[in-house]
């Protein structure tokens, strides 16, 4: 009876031992790996999600993209892969940068005098400094970080529109012509981005904003690469819904700054 009950002991210690170990990792596995496919058909991977990193990749027909998102620092890495896995590119967003306030020119109480602008002066450079002596008057604008966006004046010559898609891509020319449908069609996609980026900024502060503005802002901003990153800071429903909104209207604004002549 000794025996049996030594032998019990021993194949339990044995259980208790190597059993529960495997279980242990087999489950860790499970709940590391999370694939997310969207409507328009684009997949992203969680790899690790944990208190410390969250962690996510996203593939398109050119490159893989692996955002890196330090819970810690609040600093997001994003690696740009080839298709055979080759590091092509790493870069990292400060996630501590404080975000610049949308900034409405304020012009009405500079000394305004009336002077006559030739229509090959009216540069986006040169426009500010021109306010400051002329008769310009600013009507409306709405803009992302001062970067995106388009700014109405009022002149004794007509209304003259500024619009921008970001730092260094400008344009600026008087409201008439065809021009005016153009205008009015940047305009309302930049008020559709900027809708959509309300809506995300209402969900989750206003720390995502430089986030935005780095991802979207720049010569070709890739959705793969944006949904990878959002992924890694809000739930994948939010980093679709309205993300994805932003990303058409951006895209929309691009294609209508094209067909302003200046």
């Amino acid at each position: 009876m000794k025996f049996i009950t030594k032998l019990v002991a021993f194949f339990a210690l044995c259980f208790f031992t190597v059993v529960l170990p495997m279980g242990t990792v087999q489950a860790a596995e499970e709940v590391s790996t999370q694939t997310i496919t969207f409507e328009d058909g684009t997949t992203a991977n969680i790899l690790v999600d944990n208190a410390s990193t969250r962690v996510v990749e996203a593939k398109d027909d050119s490159n893989i993209y692996i955002a890196t998102n330090d819970k810690q620092t609040n600093n997001i890495t994003i690696e740009t892969y080839d298709l055979e896995r080759n590091l092509l590119s790493t870069e990292v967003l400060d996630g501590n940068q404080i975000p610049t306030e949308e900034n409405d020119y304020n012009l009405d109480n500079l000394p305004f005098e009336e002077i006559q602008i030739s229509e090959e002066d009216i540069l986006f450079e040169n426009v500010m400094p021109l306010a400051a002596q002329s008769n310009y008057k600013l009507l409306q604008t709405v803009n992302l970080q001062e970067a995106y966006g388009y700014w109405i004046y009022s002149t004794n010559q007509g209304e003259i529109w500024m619009i921008k898609l970001r730092t260094g891509e400008m344009k600026s020319t008087f409201y008439k012509g065809d021009n005016k449908t153009h205008f009015n069609d940047f305009k309302r996609s930049v008020d559709n981005f900027m809708a959509s980026k309300n809506q995300l900024v209402a969900k989750v502060g206003t720390g995502i904003l430089t986030t935005i503005a780095t991802l979207y802002l720049v010569p070709e901003p890739v959705w793969t690469k944006i949904v990878a990153t959002l992924i890694t800071i809000v739930g994948a429903a939010i980093a679709y819904a309205e993300c994805k909104a932003m990303f058409d209207a951006y895209s929309d604004s691009r294609l209508y700054y094209s067909r302003v002549v200046q």
